[in-house]
């Protein structure tokens, strides 16, 4: 999906503005030159949060798993193009299926924890996802029963951590079945495109119902570089990402973490003992 056109387009490469660059460029680059440096951290209370105990990957090892989660992904009919939503905690594997999905040309729309059937059947309408995933329960709320409710005759898969049921995809199974090789063949086949659409991210709703907000990877590129400067991000630093993964607030703590090969830190839900 391309939504600028190409006048702007090509306006703002000859400004230098946007380039060939894309998420999944700066991805690539950290795994190869810094693939020994610290890169995600789970929140230390993640076990309260979903029942996963918390984990620590380096550039090298998040690259494998991206590559494993998109090959999965793949491996389910999914294709460059398509939509992924996601409802998930802040964790390790939430920032991983985001890059696998930026791998292999996905668009994800990811939603709040806190929707229920009557936020994302708007969200179902409006961008009508190939695919959800979810966890089984989060903090005693069953996310992976409403999903299979809410898709039900709509053709999308529903992809469970931590348990499926029924007609459910178990993504664990998957993603340790899939072989890895597949994301890299997909991504040399169909390149991205910078100017393809990554993300569908949702307002607030504060004047009526939410408005979903395409970006593309130029975009993103460029809150990355302006982000990095205006808050002076220097290579290697620690960011702590207390924002739910679903909206630019928290992707502008994603993008300069690429940008500047960091270590980003999540926090979720918000809890000010935990945080300090």
């Amino acid at each position: 999906m391309i939504v600028t056109t190409a006048e702007r387009l090509a306006d703002f490469r000859k400004r230098g503005w946007w380039g060939d660059l894309t998420v999944d460029s700066l991805l690539q680059r950290n795994r190869v030159e810094v693939g020994d440096r610290l890169a995600l951290v789970d929140p230390p209370n993640r076990a309260q949060l979903d029942g996963v105990e918390p984990r620590r990957l380096t550039w090298a090892q998040a690259g494998e798993q991206v590559d494993r989660i998109a090959a999965a992904l793949l491996g389910q009919g999914l294709k460059k193009g398509d939509v992924l939503s996601y409802q998930l905690p802040n964790v390790v594997d939430t920032v991983l299926l985001a890059l696998a999905c930026s791998r292999i040309g996905l668009i994800i729309s990811p939603v709040p924890t806190m929707y229920r059937e009557h936020e994302f059947s708007w969200v179902l309408e409006k961008v009508k996802p190939r695919a959800v995933v979810t966890v089984r329960a989060l903090s005693g709320f069953g996310h992976a029963a409403m999903m299979s409710a809410l898709v039900a005759n709509t053709g999308a898969k529903v992809l469970v951590w931590g348990g499926a049921e029924g007609d459910q995809i178990d993504f664990d199974d998957i993603i340790a079945a899939a072989d890895p090789a597949l994301a890299e063949a997909a991504a040399k086949a169909d390149p991205i495109k910078p100017e393809e659409v990554f993300t569908i991210f949702w307002t607030s709703g504060t004047e009526s119902r939410p408005k979903g907000v395409p970006r593309d990877h130029n975009l993103w590129i460029v809150n990355a570089r302006m982000v990095s400067e205006a808050a002076d991000v220097r290579e290697g630093e620690v960011l702590l990402n207390p924002f739910p993964l679903v909206n630019i607030g928290s992707f502008g703590l994603v993008m300069p973490w690429l940008w500047q090969k960091g270590t980003l830190v999540l926090h979720h839900p918000f809890d000010l003992g935990v945080y300090l």
